[in-house]
């Protein structure tokens, strides 16, 4: 069999395997190449010990987000803006992305914590006047001049309460993180249907949905899970793309998930992690070759496989870790407390 033809024989099994996957029967494709918890691929457990930085980092910034609403909410816009600016965090208010936190989140709060007071002039405009009609054509915009005072303490107390109720809502969330995957995957039988899917994607519930106006939840909740379910989605991808990395028949499949990886940086679009699942499984199967080297092939099913294993993993983990979040806090408070009686 010559080269050319061989070559045209392996692409072909390609597709056809890739094809196979798409309709079967079974909601989740075959793993093709497992995770293996061995030297040669970085182990999910030394993962999570990793990335507890990034996830309280998120943490903090969504807490501190939440805090300069609720301040507005409040009519206490000078505290939001001087929230919002501390630390060089200027902008962070209506951020939406995972790289929001400039300092490690313990720093942050213990800098807040130790901040001192801050007295400054507010000048407003009062366009209203009770008791006089708003359409009096002679009624002109009052100014007003007040002396504002912040307690960065306690402003500190307020993101961390904040924080240990984002926390508790992750919790709960991490574990729709299953459903999420039973999702992409009936998504992508959609996908292959055609028309006949859309009576029964119409049919289907998300697997994350609140009501917004009607619950205790915290003001951002649903851009809260929409980051932390980018930010589980990079992570995994992260320890994936290291695995194929140490594999060298991996190759392609290692720089098809590099390539991807940087639609995680900077100001997120919503739904940002479900756009880059997507639009990895919607990589072509293709084959490369070297002289005198065996083919080389891009399977984005397998690798999409192996990322939400590893998505799902990883979110179990977190949501045990998140149960630590009320102790870390009161440590950094103890330790303020005490350098308070020290001093």
């Amino acid at each position: 069999m010559s080269g050319s033809r061989r070559a045209r024989l392996l692409s072909a099994l390609c597709v056809l395997e890739a094809v196979a996957s798409a309709f079967s029967t079974s909601a989740t494709p075959r793993r093709l190449w497992p995770l293996q918890r061995t030297a040669r691929h970085a182990s999910l457990q030394g993962l999570c010990r990793d990335q507890d930085v990034e996830l309280f980092n998120l943490l903090i910034q969504r807490a501190v987000q939440t805090t300069c609403y609720t301040a507005k909410l409040s009519r206490d816009s000078p505290t939001s803006q001087w929230l919002e600016t501390f630390a060089g965090h200027e902008g962070i208010a209506l951020y939406h992305g995972l790289q929001g936190l400039r300092v490690d989140w313990s720093r942050y709060l213990r800098q807040l914590l130790r901040a001192a007071p801050e007295q400054f002039t507010v000048h407003s405009m009062l366009k209203k006047h009770r008791g006089l009609s708003a359409n009096n054509p002679y009624l002109q915009p009052t100014p007003m001049t007040y002396t504002h005072e912040v307690q960065p303490s306690q402003i500190a107390e307020k993101v961390m309460a904040a924080g240990r109720l984002i926390a508790s809502e992750w919790r709960d969330d991490l574990l729709l993180v299953a459903g999420e995957e039973s999702e992409v995957w009936a998504r992508r039988a959609d996908q292959v249907k055609g028309l006949v899917a859309d009576q029964e994607a119409a049919a289907r519930m998300p697997a994350f949905s609140i009501d917004q106006d009607n619950s205790d939840d915290s003001p951002y909740r649903g851009g809260n899970y929409d980051l932390l379910k980018a930010l589980l989605t990079r992570q995994a991808a992260s320890h994936v793309l290291r695995g194929l990395l140490l594999d060298r028949s991996r190759a392609a499949d290692a720089a098809m998930l590099q390539r991807l990886l940087p639609r995680f940086e900077g100001e997120l679009s919503h739904h940002a992690s479900d756009s880059f699942v997507a639009t990895l499984l919607d990589e072509p199967c293709a084959m490369a070759s070297r002289q005198g080297e065996p083919p080389r092939f891009t399977d984005p099913l397998a690798v999409g496989g192996l990322l939400l294993t590893a998505r799902l993993e990883l979110a179990t983990a977190w949501a045990e870790q998140l149960e630590e979040v009320p102790a870390e806090f009161l440590a950094i408070k103890q330790e303020w407390l005490d350098e308070l009686a020290a001093a």
